[in-house]
Parts: C-alpha cells; sequence; structure tokens
C-alpha cells in the first residue's frame, strides 16, 4: 500500500496545462512513458505517495492513448482514471470494451492495455519466466475466515500443485478483494499483484500456463491456460456447512 495524498486543484491545473504542452510536442508518446512523466509531476507537485484522479475525457484519452465513440463530435469514451505511484486504474463499462475489439488490438494496443492494469509489468514478466514451463496459476478468492481461506488454498497447492509427479511452479494470483498476505503465509510461491483483473493475462504475448486452478472463480474468458481445474461446491464443503455456498441448489 501507499501513503495518501491528493493534488490540490491549482496543483492538479498545472499538470494538466503541462501534459498538454507535452502533448503538443508528443503526440505518439508511449503510453507507459506518459504515466511516467505525469507521476514524477505529481510527485512533485503534491509529494510521495500522492494519487489523483483524472477525469477530463481529453486527458484520459491522452494518456491512455485510447479512442471512443461516446460523443460523436470528439473520439472521447467516458471514462476517469486512477494515477498514483504503484497505480494506474481505468474505470470504464466493460461493455464498451467487447472480446472482439481487444482480439482487434494490434501488439502495442494490448501492451497499453495491459500496462493500464499492471505496474511493473518488467517485474512480472520476470517472475513467469522463472522455474521452466510447468507454471501452474492459482486464483484465490475471498472465501470464509483468513485462517480458514489460507488452509484452503494450501490445500489447492498440495492437491493440485504437481503435474504429472513434476513439482511445478506455482504462481498466486489474489483476487482484488482478497486481504490474505500470501506474500507472508507462501513465502516459497510466486505472488502476482491482486489489484488487475486475471483477464489481462490474456494479453501478455506467449504466456501459457499448464494448469489453472479454481474454486469460484468463473474462468471461461481466460486463453493462456492447458488444463483447467475447477474445484466448486464439492470441494468447498470441506470448509465449511454447505448452505453457505449451495444457495442456488436449496431455492
Amino acid at each position: 500500500m501507499f501513503g495518501l495524498g491528493l493534488a490540490n486543484t491549482k496543483d492538479w491545473s498545472n499538470l494538466i496545462t503541462q501534459s498538454r504542452r507535452y502533448r503538443c510536442a508528443n503526440i505518439f508518446v508511449a503510453f507507459v512513458k506518459k504515466l511516467t512523466a505525469l507521476r514524477k509531476e505529481l510527485r512533485e507537485a503534491a509529494g510521495e505517495g500522492a494519487v489523483t484522479l483524472v477525469c477530463g475525457l481529453d486527458d484520459v484519452v491522452w494518456l491512455t492513448n485510447l479512442r471512443g465513440h461516446d460523443n460523436p463530435l470528439y473520439p472521447f469514451f467516458h471514462a476517469y482514471m486512477v494515477v498514483g505511484p504503484d497505480i494506474a486504474l481505468l474505470m470504464t463499462d466493460q461493455r464498451k470494451v467487447t472480446a472482439e475489439q481487444a482480439e482487434g488490438l494490434d501488439a502495442d494496443g494490448k501492451d497499453i492495455l495491459v500496462h493500464l492494469f499492471i505496474e511493473d509489468m518488467d517485474e512480472i514478466r520476470r517472475k513467469l519466466e522463472e522455474g521452466g514451463p510447468n507454471k501452474i496459476l492459482l486464483l484465490t478468492e475471498p472465501l470464509c475466515g483468513l485462517d480458514v481461506r489460507e488452509r484452503i488454498f494450501r490445500d489447492c497447492i498440495e492437491q493440485y500443485g504437481e503435474i504429472n509427479g513434476e513439482e511445478s511452479v506455482v504462481l498466486i494470483k489474489p483476487h482484488p478483494r482478497d486481504v490474505l498476505d500470501y506474500r507472508k503465509v507462501f513465502p516459497e510461491y510466486i505472488v502476482l499483484d491482486g489489484k488487475f483483473p486475471m483477464e489481462v493475462l490474456n494479453y501478455i504475448p506467449g504466456l501459457r500456463f499448464r494448469r489453472v486452478i479454481s474454486v469460484f472463480t468463473v474462468v471461461h474468458a481466460i486463453r493462456f491456460a492447458e488444463e483447467i481445474v475447477y474445484l466448486g461446491e464439492d470441494f468447498m464443503d470441506n470448509y465449511e456447512p454447505p448452505e453457505m455456498h449451495r444457495q442456488n441448489e436449496m431455492i
């Protein structure tokens, strides 16, 4: 986590003015470079750990290099961004970006999409390259209490963490709402950032997992797995009363 600081209106107005001057001279600058420059200006204006809200539609499309058609006269789309030292979160109606549109992105467009959600992409790539081809991705969820949750996902790894008897490299992708400190309780495994949605991994070139493990998370939208293990209600019966997770069956 980072300390919370907010740039005041005057500071932010100055940042916007500087960004627009930068825009005129650098129309085709990559998103990552723009984001780095904005963070630098924000830090100088409001201090370490400062975060801000980017809500001008022209500023959103400039910063992200994305375009839309919500306005018939301008290539804008309704969205805003939260930007800070370790977050760059784009918020818009997910229905605006269909799977077909995302698939139609070129390599640069997919790279922009990935960097919008994943702060340190180079570090993620380094972690994904560790340990050879047998990679397993465990998707966590905010289930039960923290002690039971730890036991659930430890059992997942114990039961499904090997492929054909061979030890695998286990990566843990925490759910965005999961507050369990997986780096502390699972120091032997690679823990990814929990803030980005798992579907973003679809757009990392060459990424493949031999197995993806999920308890309840719907994984139909992922295309980076050779095998998907969906555990579901029968598995959860071991950790809490069935009526806690079998509500649909009781209707």
